[in-house]
């Protein structure tokens, strides 16, 4: 039989690289593609189609994957492997029997315009701070624009343009860059977060902690970009202290800027545009069902007469 073929970290890294430098994905998405595959380093998993199957179903204890996870790592492995296929390190491509899991529908109960305003409400009942400033603008970002975790860490200073009222060259996912229509109120909350933060070309959001937990004095430069998991754990403590039912993360809020834009009547395809999908079959699946809308929509029909007789 012939020897099994393993990942090596000297494939893995041409892999990457290939992934940043000639599909330039982005950064975040570059680092999940070397999470998943460097699995495959430690474990020792021959690149064969039993072994990867089983990889990409199950934990390594045995616990099934979730549906959109085990369909997530299929992807992954799968470009792996046609790339391999391309370096003629694989005769051919083990994954081509691997079906997808089917994800069963789920409706997620965006936070609302009255949320939001909760979620303000416990910001400013909090000491006036270089935080809560940052905070506040955070939320309201997320709202108005709809990026996503990653894309909004990533911005600049430099980057907020007041005199057109854009977020230019927004880094989004995939690695493309497009310019951010800010809405009035966001663009002020930007500005007077600026004021506070200082004017200097650095992250706009930035943060006193550095990722390995040092924290500068509150007079010291400001150097270290806030990480997306900070954020992520900023917003789901605000969520706790404003009593919302769910847990708050910023993808939620993602939802919540498409269905706000949903029910001021926006169509679909410029939402799409908002949310930077590819496919308005993504963006659907934001706009889940909205009983209000429903009975808004119904109502507006017109009235037909009708004869009842017996």
């Amino acid at each position: 039989m012939p020897t099994p073929v393993l990942l090596t970290l000297d494939l893995l890294a041409r892999y990457l690289r290939h992934l940043a430098d000639d599909r330039r994905l982005g950064e975040t998405t570059v680092a999940g593609y070397r999470e998943e595959l460097g699995l495959l380093v430690r474990r020792a998993i021959p690149l064969e189609p039993e072994a990867l199957a089983a990889f990409v179903t199950r934990q390594a204890d045995g616990t099934l994957l979730a549906p959109s996870t085990r369909n997530r790592r299929l992807v992954i492995v799968r470009g792996l492997c046609a790339w391999l296929v391309r370096e003629r390190v694989l005769a051919a491509d083990p994954t081509t029997g691997i079906s997808r899991a089917r994800v069963p529908r789920s409706v997620i109960a965006a936070p609302g315009v009255a949320d939001v305003e909760r979620l303000l409400g416990v910001l400013a009942s909090e000491a006036p701070s270089w935080r809560r400033a940052r905070d506040t603008t955070i939320l309201l970002l997320f709202f108005y624009t709809g990026l996503r975790v990653a894309e909004l860490a990533g911005l600049d200073v430099a980057q907020v343009d007041f005199a057109t009222g854009h977020l230019r060259g927004a880094t989004r996912k995939g690695g493309g860059r497009t310019d951010v229509v800010l809405h009035p109120c966001a663009a002020e909350v930007v500005r007077a977060w600026i004021e506070v933060r200082g004017r200097d070309d650095g992250s706009l959001f930035p943060s006193r902690v550095n990722p390995r937990g040092f924290t500068s004095a509150a007079s010291s430069p400001v150097v270290y970009r806030l990480t997306t998991r900070a954020i992520q754990l900023r917003l789901a403590r605000l969520g706790e202290r404003a009593g919302l039912a769910v847990r708050l993360h910023p993808h939620l809020l993602r939802h919540a800027h498409a269905t706000a834009l949903l029910r001021v009547g926006v169509a679909t395809e410029i939402i799409r545009q908002s949310l930077n999908h590819a496919s308005l079959a993504t963006t659907a699946r934001y706009l889940h069902g909205d009983e209000a809308l429903l009975r808004d929509a119904i109502g507006r029909l017109p009235w037909l007469s009708a004869r009842m007789g017996a």
